[in-house]
């Protein structure tokens, strides 16, 4: 899932164009630094393996369960931007340029070899259901790149006014 700014200067020249391309691109980096400096927040959500037994494993099963589980950091509550635990979600985002006035913010398909193809374990899907939630798969909203927009475009709007970065 991806946010998308875009802005059209036909009826300037050259020089601004450039200069709305600069505060467009610094804008797109500053707003890709604020999603992940949402996600390392601490978290009020529950400690990993809380709630959960490993009461009639076996030495094997516990000890896949707490390698699985022990991240060692809270998880996010709904509400809260997703927690870095694998830091799968982190490593697919960035900020993809399709043409010079145009940035793509958030998690883009295909930003590596790990993130390509579709699925579950697809990066663009995971981040949809974090974003908006998964009713079948009772998984609450956890939103990060709403509120990272809601953040960033009032500065870019403040730039443009002004005409530079």
């Amino acid at each position: 899932m991806s946010k998308h700014v875009h802005w059209n200067p036909r009826a300037f020249g050259e020089d601004a164009r450039r200069q709305c391309e600069r505060i467009l691109e610094r804008t797109a980096q500053e707003m890709l630094s604020h999603m992940i400096e949402l996600m390392r927040e601490s978290k009020s959500g529950r400690a990993p393996g809380a709630n959960q037994t490993t009461y009639g494993m076996t030495g094997k099963q516990r000890k896949g369960k707490a390698r699985i589980q022990g991240f060692g950091s809270r998880r996010s509550a709904p509400g809260e931007a997703p927690a870095i635990q694998t830091s799968g979600l982190k490593d697919s985002l960035g900020v993809d340029s399709p043409s010079p006035l145009h940035r793509r913010i958030g998690s883009i398909l295909g930003k590596s070899a790990r993130t390509r193809g579709s699925g579950p374990g697809n990066p663009n899907e995971y981040a949809v259901h974090l974003e908006f939630g998964a009713p079948r798969g009772n998984l609450k909203a956890r939103p990060f790149i709403r509120p990272t927009f809601k953040w960033g475009l009032p500065r870019f709007r403040d730039r443009m006014k002004r005409g530079r970065v």
